[in-house]
Order: structure tokens, then C-alpha cells, then sequence
């Protein structure tokens, strides 16, 4: 019988790809910080891909919230990169609090109290923070150029925006069994994500490397 949510997880899983290869295509006339970002994005592919695959489920937890983390302290990064002086302040406050956040869950409740799980909690928060931020750089960058759309760094914060807003509320479901119903959302909303950043990569490669250098630098 067709299984049409396998088929999203499916698509999801290795959708990635297109960007990763466009990315790879645009190397050279990209920024540090979207190199980064195309580094991020493998790094992505390698934790999910093999999930499917490995029975044990505590480890399927474990690679989940560790990716968890680092997609946050690297988005985080990656906005504070994109944002001028007040509002990478407080990337600089929240990127520490984020830290202790998930070390506070793992490394003194988890063994102690609880059994190991998904971290819905430091999820839900993560996709608030860094969809709300995103939101204001974008918010930002309209008043400092009428030509956004030219910008890769509009399409990636739009990328990322996009994900973190829709993504927020499956978050919230991740330890009930509900999440397994409604998960093929989130593998649309991956899906669109990654065609919104291979539309960013496509438009590093219109400019100049000299141009993609200050792309970033909205301060």
C-alpha cells in the first residue's frame, strides 16, 4: 500500500541535497558565513540521513538533541552575524542562556531524575528565539535597501524564519504519540525550507565574490 507520509520522510531526508550541491556550485563567491551555513547544512544531512536506519533508539534520541543543540548555537551565530549592534547584544545574552539551557536538561536532570528523552522544551524556546530574531533582522534590512530580494541574506533569514515560525508548535508534541501524526508537516515545511535556501545560493552566484563578502554585514 502507497504510504504517502514515508514518501515526504523520504523526500525530506534527502531534499537537502539541492542546496548542499547548489552551495557547492556558488563555494567560491560565497561569504564566511554562508560557508558556514553550507557546512551546516551537511552536517544535517550526515545526522539525519542514517536515522531511519540504526534500530536503537536511545541513539536516535541522543543524535536528535544534539543536533538540536547545534542548529541553535550555530543559528544563533549566523543571525548575529546578520544583525546590527542592539540586536547582536542580545544574541550574545541569549546564546549563553541557550548553552546552559540544554546543559542544565542533560547534564543534571536527565541523570538524575529523568529518563532520557526528547527536549520539546529547549526545542519550543529555540524556534521562538531564533524565528523571532530572524524576523526583526528581516524586519531591519527592509529599511536599508528597497532591492531585499537581491540579498542571499534576505533568502537565507527567510529560509530560516519560515522553518522556525511553522516548525514551533510540532516541537511541542515531540513526547506524545500525536507528534507521529501530525510529523509529515514538519517534512513538508524541511521541503520548502531547502528550496527557499537554494534560492539564496542561486543568488550568491549572480554576484561577485567581492559583493558576497559584505552580503552579511548589515551593521
Amino acid at each position: 500500500m502507497f504510504d504517502f507520509k514515508k514518501l515526504l520522510e523520504d523526500i525530506s531526508t534527502y531534499a537537502i541535497l539541492i542546496p548542499i550541491l547548489t552551495g557547492l556550485i556558488v563555494y567560491r563567491s560565497s561569504s564566511k558565513e554562508i560557508k558556514f551555513l553550507l557546512f551546516f547544512l551537511i552536517w544535517g544531512f550526515i545526522v539525519d540521513s542514517p536515522r531511519d536506519y540504526i534500530l536503537n533508539q536511545r541513539f536516535n534520541i541522543w543524535a536528535y538533541n544534539i543536533y538540536a543543540f547545534t542548529e541553535t548555537m550555530f543559528m544563533l551565530w549566523f543571525l548575529e552575524k546578520c544583525s546590527n549592534k542592539w540586536l547582536s547584544d542580545i544574541i550574545k545574552v541569549l546564546f549563553i542562556i541557550m548553552f546552559l539551557l540544554w546543559f542544565a536538561y542533560y547534564f543534571v536532570f536527565v541523570f538524575q531524575i529523568f529518563e532520557l528523552n526528547y527536549n520539546d522544551l529547549f526545542d519550543s524556546i529555540s524556534a521562538i528565539i531564533i524565528s523571532s530574531i530572524s524576523a526583526v533582522c528581516l524586519l531591519e534590512m527592509t529599511k536599508r535597501s528597497e532591492r531585499i530580494t537581491i540579498l542571499p541574506a534576505f533568502w537565507f533569514l527567510s529560509g530560516i524564519f519560515f522553518y522556525f515560525f511553522c516548525a514551533n508548535f510540532i516541537f511541542g508534541f515531540l513526547q506524545t504519540d500525536f507528534v507521529k501524526q501530525i510529523w509529515f508537516i514538519h517534512n513538508i515545511i524541511n521541503i520548502l525550507t531547502y528550496f527557499i535556501f537554494t534560492k539564496a545560493f542561486l543568488v550568491v552566484g549572480k554576484l561577485k565574490s567581492k559583493q558576497s563578502q559584505n552580503l552579511l554585514s548589515q551593521r
